[in-house]
Formats: C-alpha cells, sequence, structure tokens
C-alpha cells in the first residue's frame, strides 16, 4: 500500500521542514512558484508522515514578508535601532514557525550585526500586538539569569505593535526530537524553577489567577455545553483513536472533577515560559538551548510547564510524557496525584480549545490543540494502567 503525497514549495513542505529549522535564516529553500510534485510513499511510512504532518500542520500561520510590510512599521523599526545605535537594514529573510501572525523577520544591518523582529497588527489578529508589546516589557526586565533573547527595542505605530531583539544562532531541534533534545528541554524547566523567585507583579501574574474565563477548566465547559456529539462529529476527532474517544466518553466526569483541583495545584513561585515547545526554543552552539517567545510567561508551578512541554515534545516524536517525567528533577520530586491533577486541566483546556472556531490568522492552532489533549487523555489513562485507580466521579474505567 502506497500513498501518493502532493509536496508544494515553502516551508510547510516536508522537504524544507526536514531540511531546515523554522527559526532561523534559510527556512523556505523553495521558491514560491515551484511546481508541485507528487511522491509516492510506501505504507510503512504513514506513522512517520504523521508526525511530520502533526508538527506542520501545527505551526503554520499567516506571515507578511517584510518587503512588503507597511513603510511605516519598517521605519519605525529602523527608527528603533537608530536610537539604540545600531545601524541600517540593509537585508531581511522570513522566518516560518510558530503560530504569530504577522511579520517575522531576521534583519541583517549595517556593519554585520543580525536582529530578529517580530511584529503584528490588530487586522491580522487583535490580540497578538498586545502579546508582542507585553513580551517586550518582559524580556527588558528580566534578570540575567534567565535564559532569553535580549530586548533591544519596542515598536509600536497605529495598529502594529512588534519588539526587536537580539538574534541567537543556532535553531530549533531537529525532528523527531531526540533524546538529547528532550534533555535540554527538560533542563530548561529545571533551570527555571531553580531561579530565585522574580517579583514583577504587574507583569508576570499567578497562573491560578488567570483561570477564569478562556478555555481554562475546558472540562466542565465541554460538559456545561454538552460537546461531547459536537466534539465527535468535527474533523478534530478523526485524531483521536477508539479507545481513547471511548474514555474520553466515559471520563469526561471525572476529569471535570479532578479539574476542580487544578487551580490550586498550579500554585508556586517559579517563573513559567507557559508555551515552552521545541519550535519556541533555539538551539545556540554558545548558550545551549534558549527559550523564546516569552508573551505568555507567568508565576507558577513548574510542573504546570513540565507537563504541557512532555506533551507537545510526544508530538514532536519524542518518548511518552508519563515516562519522561521521571527524568526531570521537578517531576521527581512531585506527587502523581499532583501531576495527575494538572494533566486533567491541560486536557481541559485543550479538549476545549480544540473545538473553538479558530482565531483569526491562525487557522490551524487547532489541529495542534486536538492532539495535545489526545497526548492528555493517553496520558490520563497510563494513571489508570498503572496505579490501578478509578477517577472519581467517572462512569467506568477502560
Amino acid at each position: 500500500m502506497c500513498l501518493n503525497i502532493i509536496s508544494a514549495a515553502g516551508w510547510s513542505s516536508l522537504e524544507a521542514r526536514r531540511a531546515h529549522n523554522p527559526k532561523v535564516k534559510g527556512s523556505n529553500p523553495f521558491p514560491a512558484t515551484k511546481k508541485a510534485r507528487y511522491h509516492e510513499v510506501p505504507g510503512f511510512l504513514f506513522p512517520v508522515l504523521r508526525l511530520f504532518a502533526s508538527r506542520i500542520w501545527s505551526v503554520s500561520s499567516d506571515r507578511i514578508s517584510w518587503h512588503v510590510a507597511p513603510q511605516t512599521l519598517r521605519h519605525e523599526v529602523q527608527a528603533a535601532l537608530h536610537v539604540v545605535g545600531l545601524g541600517n537594514i540593509c537585508d531581511s529573510e522570513s522566518i516560518s514557525g510558530g503560530f504569530s501572525p504577522g511579520v517575522v523577520e531576521c534583519l541583517s544591518l549595517a556593519g554585520g550585526q543580525r536582529v530578529f523582529f517580530k511584529g503584528s497588527s490588530t487586522e491580522l489578529n487583535p490580540v497578538t500586538p498586545s502579546l508582542h508589546l507585553g513580551e517586550a516589557r518582559l524580556l527588558q526586565r528580566l534578570p540575567a539569569t534567565v535564559p532569553c533573547a535580549r530586548w533591544i527595542a519596542t515598536v509600536e505605530t497605529g495598529p502594529w505593535g512588534g519588539l526587536v531583539t537580539e538574534f541567537l544562532d543556532g535553531g530549533n531541534p531537529m525532528l523527531p526530537v531526540t533524546l538529547n533534545s528532550v534533555l535540554n528541554m527538560i533542563g530548561i524547566v529545571d533551570q527555571l524553577a531553580e531561579l530565585e523567585p522574580i517579583d514583577l507583579p504587574d507583569i508576570l501574574h499567578p497562573l491560578e489567577s488567570l483561570l477564569n474565563g478562556g478555555y481554562w477548566m475546558g472540562a466542565r465547559q465541554f460538559l456545561e455545553a454538552d460537546a461531547l456529539a459536537r466534539f465527535a462529529a468535527s474533523p478534530l476527532a478523526s485524531v483521536f483513536d477508539a479507545a481513547s474517544v471511548a474514555w474520553l466518553t466515559s471520563n469526561l466526569h471525572g476529569v471535570a472533577t479532578l479539574e476542580t483541583g487544578f487551580g490550586l495545584a498550579v500554585q508556586g513561585r517559579a517563573l513559567l515560559h507557559r508555551d515552552l515547545r521545541s519550535d519556541n526554543v533555539i538551539a545556540t552552539p554558545a548558550q545551549g538551548f534558549v527559550p523564546v517567545d516569552w508573551a505568555w510567561a507567568c508565576i507558577g508551578n513548574p510542573v504546570f510547564e513540565l507537563v504541557s512541554m512532555l506533551a507537545s515534545l510526544h508530538l514532536d516524536g519524542g518518548p511518552v510524557p508519563w515516562e519522561a517525567i521521571g527524568l526531570s528533577q521537578v517531576g521527581r520530586t512531585t506527587a502523581p496525584e499532583q501531576v495527575r491533577t494538572i494533566v486533567a486541566g491541560v486536557l481541559g483546556y485543550f479538549l476545549w480549545a480544540s473545538i473553538q472556531p479558530p482565531p483569526p490568522g491562525i487557522a490551524h492552532v487547532r489541529s495542534f490543540q486536538a492532539r495535545m489533549a489526545l497526548v492528555c487523555v493517553q496520558w490520563m489513562r497510563s494513571f489508570e494502567q498503572s496505579k490501578n485507580f478509578r477517577i472519581t466521579g467517572s462512569a467506568s474505567n477502560s
């Protein structure tokens, strides 16, 4: 059995993603007008293709190249660079990867320096500009002990908001992720957990204070909306295997019950990135693995960071998270009951988010969220299989 796959030009083609890292120069090796090609793929490669397709679809977004960005924006970025003593922009290369719509560029400057710029407008997405500006405020004030790309300038003009940071030489971890990459990612969580608490209450809010509204307490919202039938009829349900669908149908009330303890379980004083995925990390030769895109940072329990990150790494070909969690000092020192409560909360979030209309400019994020929900369902099932417990409030065990 074989599968014919159409491979078009652009960063989202299989060749481009496997050959290039999405946040470094050269991430789009094929011209936009390149003729599509057909590839016949043996059936035994389907699982591998599913892995890469999951990652490819999950990081697509609406991007604008530097040269077609509004002139006022380009002038404002140049002026901001002049203020800090940097030279004229002489070249640019678009950077793919991630979910943010708008302009994401590596800018080459006179004198040989390179900087990273990202910006978006409220016309592309009503939320993204404020996220960029919030990230800029945070990066200005984070201590040197925090691994990140250092802030250079903030850009705000009309509906556009963005920031300039240092450009990190390196690239995202290759796919599928290696054990070394997983260990380095885990090392980020453990490193942040060991830092002295950072007191920036006007920027870094406690995670438990952010749980009112949005997709949090998603299992409860899912039940209240009687959304199981809606989910089963949606295309996103196709990412779930039959056993996981059956488990979810029987145990969703139990997940909602566990979820009520989520706010207490995520309390803590550690700095959380809150969006730690392999495409939000640059593997550098000098600084090791450095997390980027700090727009969602907050304060809380690092176990939350660990659970979310390990689930996403599993989508990238990493180990099953319920086995990998023991590789982390944070994971080894946390009671299984607390881990289970946090997994339930993360499951509820991604399950409820996955059936919402896609946000403007980020059409494929719902597919990623459905796959994250599936990993969390599998994680919840692993607790039953290894600990032989019954989830409180569930109709049955599977």
